[in-house]
């Protein structure tokens, strides 16, 4: 079997349902038929439950992680998962990196994308007021251009793509 064929499994557990979740109740229902298949658990509910985690249903990639291990896909199956979750992490940066530089950008101390550093201090330190200065230095200096200014569009990327 391959990750479509994985997939088409997990679909068929959900019971054609879009939300790409099991309850318990999906499970249990379809464990009978796919039985059939050549898939026996002995206790589906106990299986739903580790597949869960803190969760509250089942999500495509806790099952296709169990279902490779129990060699119903290739390997290729986690790889593909691996990959739609670092495309889905990068896109997730991308888009709050660029609210942030959006925002930060339109801030009223900002002139010419620069800022300065006591500033941007003043504003993080509202945001966590327990930050040490030491840090916040460290935090600034990488985005830091001619003397006391910051570079908003380099200070985000660095704090983003950290």
């Amino acid at each position: 079997q391959n990750l479509f064929d994985i997939y088409e499994l997990f679909k068929e557990i959900d019971g054609g349902s879009r939300d790409m979740e099991l309850s318990l109740p999906d499970f249990q229902a379809a464990w009978p038929k796919l039985k059939v298949k050549g898939i026996s658990v002995s206790d589906p509910e106990a299986l739903w439950q580790q597949l869960k985690g803190d969760n509250k249903v089942v999500e495509f990639n806790e099952f296709a992680d169990w279902a490779t291990r129990e060699g119903l896909a290739g390997p290729e199956l986690l790889e593909a998962e691996k990959e739609y979750e670092q495309r889905a992490s990068e896109a997730h940066d991308a888009e709050l990196c660029g609210r942030l530089k959006q925002v930060l950008g339109g801030w009223t101390r900002c002139e010419d994308g620069l800022v300065s550093s006591q500033d941007l201090k003043a504003l993080l330190k509202k945001l966590h007021a327990g930050v040490e200065e030491e840090a916040l230095d460290q935090l600034l200096e990488c985005a830091k251009e001619g003397g006391d200014k910051v570079r908003i569009n380099t200070f985000v990327d660095s704090i983003v793509g950290a």
